[in-house]
């Protein structure tokens, strides 16, 4: 994302004037408990690049925090009320929708355009013919364009292909997937146990480095 066409609070906000200190890139829970420096409702934030969709993000409540010479926005349920919706991530590539991620919250890091998508996070990945990727965490990475799912990672796509990890990354460009630790991978015809994974996004293709359990192949 290297050109940011808008950045828009939409709904009601409040300006309330308080100071932070210097810290992570991403605010710690401690720092979050204070109050925002802005709040939004019903928050929607564009970006582009080259004149181009790259990101939505959409959420019920939003919460902007001064952090050193940058800020930060946390993007969550409504506070007020119990049956507010999920945050909402629509990514594009070349324009068009590529992938469409929900969370519980994400926290936006402006200077370095990164974020952090935590809380039974789900991607649908639209170029993988339905692929569904699901992580407790998912974080971007602008500079390197990577995708770092962590925390009981799930990858099934439409015909029964099943991949299992603690920590995978998404290349979204290149339609990729790499798993560096062990993983457990299934289809309707094998079950490997191993470590070391390279994968298209919809498991069609892949090599692995070492297989260190099963390899089970049904005829």
């Amino acid at each position: 994302m290297k050109h940011i066409a808008l950045f828009l609070f939409v709904g009601i906000g409040t300006l309330m004037g308080c100071t932070r200190p210097s810290g992570e890139a991403i605010l710690s829970e401690a720092e979050l408990e204070e109050l925002p420096d802005q709040e939004s409702w019903d928050a929607v934030l564009r970006f582009s690049e080259d004149g181009r969709p790259r990101l939505i993000l959409a959420a019920p409540y939003a919460a902007h925090f001064t952090q050193g010479d940058s800020s930060v926005t946390r993007l969550g349920p409504d506070p007020e009320r119990r049956d507010s919706a999920r945050v909402r991530i629509e990514l594009f590539d070349a324009g068009a929708p590529s992938a469409i991620i929900r969370a519980d919250r994400v926290d936006y890091q402006d200077r370095t355009q990164q974020f952090v998508a935590a809380g039974a996070v789900d991607a649908d990945l639209y170029q993988a013919n339905g692929t569904r990727l699901t992580a407790g965490r998912l974080t971007y990475e602008s500079e390197s364009g990577l995708f770092t799912a962590e925390e009981t990672v799930i990858v099934v796509t439409q015909d029964g292909r099943r991949l299992e990890s603690e920590q995978l990354v998404w290349d979204q460009a290149g339609g990729q997937l790499n798993v560096a630790g062990r993983f457990r991978f299934t289809t309707p015809g094998e079950r490997i146990n191993g470590v070391g994974l390279v994968a298209s996004e919809d498991l069609s293709r892949y090599s692995f480095s070492q297989a260190t359990g099963e390899l089970e192949v049904e005829e």
